[in-house]
């Protein structure tokens, strides 16, 4: 009899409770496992004890902002996907994208993104055409 293989695990930050629900259920549609927290600071917490195979951080949040928590999430867990997502904040700047390459983001997605964008960029090698519905807002 095989094994069945444990679903990967995605962890989603955003302080957008809207956000996280939208990309919780693409991603479970996709097959993840996902987690979801409201802040960057819980985040690390999470990440120290629980696997995580795929980051997904919006870059503005109170307290730990989604770049310090892609510096150190690619410090201590190299091997993990990190996928930055940004609506620009109160600027509506995007460069903070660019900024979260080189901070070690694997993928970005600037708000509003479709669920199969999302998919895209969390896990090219599931992506597949989807609805092509965003999240609220």
């Amino acid at each position: 009899m095989a094994e069945q293989l444990a679903a990967p695990v995605a962890l989603v930050v955003d302080d957008d409770l809207s956000y996280r629900v939208f990309m919780r259920q693409y991603l479970e549609l996709a097959g993840f496992t996902v987690i979801m927290e409201g802040s960057g600071q819980i985040a690390l917490r999470r990440l120290e004890q629980q696997k995580v195979d795929v980051l997904v951080t919006d870059l503005f949040m109170p307290e730990v902002d989604g770049l310090e928590l892609i510096e150190l999430a690619r410090r201590g867990f190299p091997q993990m996907r990190v996928v930055a997502v940004s609506g620009g904040g109160t600027q509506g700047d995007t460069g903070y994208l660019r900024v979260a390459r080189l901070f070690g983001a694997h993928a970005t997605l600037q708000k509003p993104f479709s669920g199969s964008e999302l998919i895209a960029a969390v896990a090219p090698e599931r992506a597949a055409p989807e609805s092509e519905a965003k999240p609220p807002g």
